[in-house]
């Protein structure tokens, strides 16, 4: 299945609002294949990229993200922030999804709930991953569907590096 990256829009956790809503008057600084989007509070900025099948550029196949959190699930994390990983739903929740960074052994992830717009992993940034993640050049996140096929999804980190400096930076750390 031939896939491309794009990168837009605004993921706010399902700890927040909405999953795939949009964020009104919201500032957008590109990395590369990563867009910084911050809303005027500084807690509203996220780090993101979404990846869609070809041709179906409506309904995103893997939406990956960074952002801080402030609730008390931001303890223990690398300044607060936190991955975010969501996949359509219609996935083996049991399961879980895979998170691996060029070739290295895979981070396996909970799914943390599901709701209409897709199912939800996430974790803390500790400072391990974030090193990995900047020092990669492609992710690949792969889960099981309910029919038990697994899918996998590469995730381009061609500008994470930046894009979390940038994101560090607007977030006012």
């Amino acid at each position: 299945m031939k896939r491309r990256v794009l990168w837009y829009g605004f993921l706010v956790l399902g700890l927040l609002p909405a999953m795939w809503g949009q964020q009104a008057a919201a500032e957008e600084t590109v990395y590369k294949d990563w867009a910084l989007r911050c809303s005027e509070d500084p807690a509203g900025c996220i780090l993101e990229q979404r990846v869609y099948v070809e041709g179906a550029e409506k309904t995103p196949l893997v939406h990956m993200a960074v952002r801080k959190l402030a609730r008390e699930e931001g303890k223990g994390a690398s300044r607060g922030l936190w991955v975010v990983l969501r996949v359509p739903l219609e996935v083996r929740l049991a399961a879980g999804l895979k998170l691996r960074v060029d070739g290295a052994a895979p981070r396996s992830i909970p799914f943390h709930h599901c709701r209409a717009e897709g199912c939800l992993a996430l974790f803390p940034l500790d400072s391990t991953f974030r090193r990995r993640l900047e020092a990669g050049r492609e992710a690949m996140v792969t889960f099981e569907t309910l029919g038990g096929q697994g899918i996998g999804v590469p995730v381009s980190l061609l500008g994470v590096k930046a894009g979390l400096a940038g994101l560090e930076k607007a977030s006012g750390f």
